[in-house]
């Protein structure tokens, strides 16, 4: 009430002589002059240029639409421009660099307490709160018809929950930098069987300690690290298999163990959503926000191609021999544990 009544007192001597005329001068000669003056003061204030809130609404009401692709950006990794930056799953484009994350951030907290419901000792008028990206609709929703909103869906400005923005940078993380890995190593190799070398490892942890808006521990960021670097080698596989199912037309068997292509890549997909569970793996997988960031379509965009198909065969049978022997191991340490408290404990009689 008291903005509409300083407004009112502000505007008085524009809307006076429009309405009234000057004694002794034609109407005709000045009215168009001081309606115009008045118009062009009034889009001023309510329409002219962009400002983050306008006279009369309330903070959280109304987001500039030049800003509303802010309110779902998340941290990611661009491979194509091979930096950081933020990205809109609104948009479904990159905004500029990681920073603008906490701008968007900061704005999308304000719209999700505009528009949270209120309790009983709290003063909110409306079961449901709308925010715009138009400032006049945001005004005449706050002051004059509550039912606006659903009439202009298409000016509505939602918010994700921020555990929901969070949840997916993590899965994004994941995909964007297996895909780095796979890139980086390579465009049509396999690593050797210690996989990605040492010193390449300090260097990602390194760059990933550097995004501070990632906000990872020391411990998470480590096991991240060995996570894609292994999930890579076994995309590398996967890939590679795929591809000569496609071109044989269909599905090839080992000739060393007669294992069926189908069986080998079901098991090392088990093992890659095991070690990154949010993994966007292929084109199928891609809902709204995730358009063409799949692994599959980013390697695909960026025309890399697969180690041929023999030697990911060999890669396999490397791995699963490297897997027996783990088992062995742990199986001999196990016994040689239990055979050394058989000995303390008849010692101990």
């Amino acid at each position: 009430c008291m903005t509409g009544f300083v407004a009112g007192i502000f505007m008085y001597p524009f809307l006076y002589y429009p309405i009234h005329g000057i004694k002794g001068v034609s109407w005709k000669k000045f009215s168009g002059v001081v309606l115009m003056g008045t118009g062009l003061t009034l889009y001023h204030v309510y329409k002219g240029p962009e400002k983050d809130r306008m006279v009369g609404i309330s903070e959280g009401a109304f987001v500039l639409k030049s800003n509303v692709p802010l309110l779902s950006t998340i941290v990611r990794y661009n491979n194509i421009g091979g930096q950081w930056g933020a990205y809109s799953l609104q948009s479904l484009q990159w905004m500029g660099g990681p920073e603008l994350k906490e701008k968007g951030q900061v704005m999308a907290e304000t719209v999700r307490k505009y528009q949270a419901p209120g309790w009983w000792w709290v003063d909110k008028k409306r079961s449901k709160y709308y925010t715009f990206d138009d400032q006049i609709l945001a005004f005449y929703y706050e002051w004059l018809d509550e039912t606006i909103g659903e009439r202009y869906q298409d000016h509505v400005v939602h918010v994700r929950e921020a555990n929901e923005l969070q949840t997916i940078e993590q899965n994004m993380l994941q995909t964007d930098w297996v895909v780095k890995c796979v890139l980086e190593h390579g465009q049509n190799s396999l690593n050797g069987e210690d996989g990605i070398n040492t010193t390449w490892k300090d260097q990602m942890i390194q760059e990933l300690r550097n995004v501070t808006c990632l906000k990872m521990t020391d411990t998470h960021v480590k096991k991240f690290v060995e996570s894609v670097s292994t999930v890579s080698d076994m995309m590398k596989i996967i890939m590679s298999m795929k591809k000569q199912k496609q071109q044989l037309g269909e599905t090839p068997i080992l000739s060393v163990d007669k294992t069926d292509i189908d069986a080998i890549i079901q098991e090392m997909e088990t093992q890659v959503r095991k070690l990154t569970p949010g993994i966007v793996l292929y084109k199928e997988e891609e809902t709204d926000g995730f358009k063409g960031q799949s692994v599959e379509s980013q390697l695909e965009a960026m025309s890399w191609e697969p180690p041929p198909f023999e030697t990911s065969a060999q890669k396999w049978q490397d791995l699963k021999s490297l897997k027996r022997s783990v088992i062995a191991k742990r199986v001999l340490i196990g016994a040689l544990s239990c055979a050394a408290l058989v000995v303390v404990f008849f010692k101990q009689q």
